[in-house]
């Protein structure tokens, strides 16, 4: 989703994250959050805490230099905030309108605690790979 968002104009992974959320989106300074683009939340390069799943502010804590280390980290999820301001709508509402719908699919976002979890079929996931 972020590549077709990227593609229609409305976001540039190359961007600072802050520009399409605001400052305040983590438990940091605001010099670390400036450092981190769209594309180090995409490449899980944030430099951000990464031992527990919950990406809400108070757990967002910073850890290494942006770009310096690869860590699998949740916070990925941040990037459906960018798309659904930048798209002026929510994330579910962006997806299906520009893949879901088109493909086919029968998929659904449910948010699990912190987490925004897409659940399909078979069939569905086959459509989208």
């Amino acid at each position: 989703m972020t590549g077709i968002a990227q593609q229609e104009g409305i976001i540039n992974i190359n961007n600072k994250f802050y520009q399409y959320i605001g400052t305040g989106w983590k438990n940091e300074t605001i010099v670390p959050e400036n450092q981190i683009t769209c594309k180090n939340l995409l490449t899980m390069t944030s430099g951000l805490e990464h031992t527990v799943d919950d990406v809400t502010p108070a757990k967002l804590i910073y850890k290494a230099d942006t770009g310096t280390r690869w860590v699998y980290h949740n916070v990925y999820l941040k990037l459906q905030d960018v798309i659904a301001n930048a798209s002026g709508q929510s994330w579910s509402n962006y997806f299906n309108s520009k893949l879901r719908d088109k493909k086919g699919m029968s998929v659904a976002w449910f948010q699990v605690d912190n987490n925004s979890v897409y659940f399909s079929n078979t069939r569905s996931a086959d459509r989208f790979g």
